[in-house]
């Protein structure tokens, strides 16, 4: 495998040129506030917010919880030992965000160039920026994240076919934070892990030195989980699993043709709402890897080029987006599965494919030749055109978002009319728990205990009485006081026993349409032989 082209002024000036592109258009959409932080973005602020306070790794203050990836929390929660006021820490983990993910921009193109020309690098930058920028700033592990993948993509892509000690170091370490930033980058360890195994044939230190770190940092993590925590991996995945299993086994298509229909009727990206970026998703996963596997050494041009600076020096990678999307269909179900800021490798990997067709237009000799660099051009421009006016839409979505949703709605109401010392129980539990600044007990289990997942939460208000919450507030289906939109589990059964005890003191409605967010409050148990 012949060595990279070695990175010159101008590829430097070029990575600069998008780093601050990028972080103009993320800082503004985050200058905009935090309309786009997502409901489980709000779970590592508050968590942070605890952990930064001295209170530990806790959501609610009362139950210890390990339903995060580690690496983005311990981030924020040095942000809030800086900066401990709520709304400024807020601010400045979406400028922080944003910072990293222009970043990851600029590291797409240093990493591309490796196996691309300029203009294919250029244009897999672009084409990546178009794809993530609306899970860039969701508070959640996806820049961090993103940005490691592609910086050990980088240093394997430097040092392909003879990895030095240092460089083997230095990759094993990346691995390592890549893994405490999702944890499911463990497969893309072994799969580099194994490479370098066939290639040294065992011998030499450089294996070990790249498997290391991961092996390492994985072990120590588990084992704090499993003392602290009692589960050495985040109860969130084990939660979602559960999910999962009720949406399957609820699926009509599940019990009229089996499980290979459902989950093969999943893989459906125009009913599911998520436009270019999931197009992007299926893509990498799924048309990349089957690409790879055509045998195109002989095929036509352009697949030949795709294939010599793609397909075969980003291989480990195409496994890894392969392996990793076909993990979570098998693991999870519906929406759960395409949840996007569980996934780098495969947006990467359809923009460099993409990138690498415009680069051999870009390379081709012929009459022609200056008609279609000038449409490599036009492509580029529009890319950054196309992703420029979304970013700006969006920002202007934002303030709508944050004056009319439902859960926001819900958390202004609830700072503003329950006293300090009230304790709420709710399913969706961020935006409510972070921005009322009340105490929140998280029931959907996410960010909750081992015993709640197991056992607890079936018992709704036995542990409501236990946990001295006194108050529900939540987002319900409309025109319904049971059934909490956003929730996968049916949770209405499970305080059915109480249900009575649920007094009304807040919907944001009218008489003909109560609206999505109401507030209860539990009111106490009556004493037995009590005439109602």
């Amino acid at each position: 495998m012949s060595a990279p082209p070695p990175l010159d002024r101008t590829d430097r000036l070029l990575a600069a040129a998008l780093f601050l592109y990028a972080g103009t258009l993320l800082a503004v959409m985050a200058a905009g506030g935090a309309g786009l932080t997502q409901d489980d973005g709000y779970y590592y602020f508050k968590i942070a917010q605890n952990l930064a306070a001295g209170r530990g790794s806790t959501f609610d203050g009362l139950h210890g919880t390990n339903g995060y990836h580690p690496l983005w929390l311990l981030v924020v929660g040095a942000l809030f030992a800086l900066q401990p006021d709520p709304g400024r820490a807020l601010v400045a983990g979406n400028a922080l965000l944003a910072a990293l993910g222009a970043l990851a921009v600029a590291a797409v193109y240093l990493a591309a160039r490796l196996t691309l020309g300029r203009a294919g690098a250029l244009a897999a930058a672009l084409l990546w920026l178009g794809f993530t920028y609306t899970v860039a700033l969701a508070g959640v592990e996806f820049p961090l994240h993103a940005l490691l993948v592609v910086l050990v993509a980088f240093v394997f892509l430097r040092g392909r076919g003879s990895l030095t000690p240092r460089s083997a170091l230095a990759l094993g370490l990346l691995l390592a934070l890549s893994c405490l930033a999702r944890l499911d980058c463990a497969a893309l360890a072994a799969i580099l892990g194994a490479a370098a195994l066939w290639r040294t044939r065992g011998r030499g230190p450089v294996p070990w030195l790249l498997l290391a770190p991961t092996a390492a940092a994985l072990l120590a993590y588990a084992a704090v989980n499993a003392h602290l925590f009692g589960l050495p991996f985040p109860v969130s995945g084990a939660v979602k699993r559960s999910w999962s299993a009720y949406l399957l086994h609820h699926d009509p298509l599940y019990a009229r043709g089996g499980w290979l229909l459902a989950k093969a009727w999943m893989l459906r990206p125009w009913q599911r709402g998520g436009g270019t970026p999931l197009w992007a998703l299926l893509a990498g996963a799924l048309g990349v890897p089957l690409l790879a596997a055509l045998p195109l050494r002989r095929g036509p041009a352009p697949l030949s080029w795709v294939r010599a600076s793609v397909l075969v020096p980003w291989r480990p990678f195409v496994i890894f987006a392969a392996l990793q999307f076909v993990a979570y269909l098998v693991l999870y179900h519906s929406y759960h599965a395409f949840t996007r800021w569980y996934y780098v490798a495969q947006p990467l990997l359809a923009a460099l494919v993409a990138g690498a067709v415009l680069d051999w237009l870009w390379r081709a000799e012929g009459a022609a030749r200056g008609a279609r660099r000038a449409l490599v051009i036009t492509l580029c421009a529009a890319a950054a055109l196309a992703t420029t006016r979304a970013t700006l839409r969006m920002r202007a979505q934002q303030v709508r978002v944050r004056q009319e949703g439902p859960l926001y709605r819900a958390a202004h109401w609830t700072g503003a009319h329950l006293p300090p010392e009230a304790r709420i129980g709710t399913w969706n539990a961020g935006i409510i728990g972070y921005l009322s600044q009340r105490q929140v007990v998280n029931l959907d289990g996410l960010v909750n205990t081992r015993s709640f997942f197991e056992r607890e939460q079936y018992d709704l208000c036995g542990y409501w009485e236990r946990t001295g919450i006194g108050y529900v507030v939540d987002v319900f289906e409309k025109g319904s006081s049971a059934a909490i939109q956003g929730t996968a589990w049916p949770v209405t059964a499970t305080y059915a026993a109480c249900a009575d005890r649920l007094q009304l003191v807040w919907t944001d409605g009218t008489p003909e349409e109560p609206g999505w967010p109401k507030a209860y409050r539990l009111l106490p148990r009556a004493p037995e032989g009590a005439h109602p």
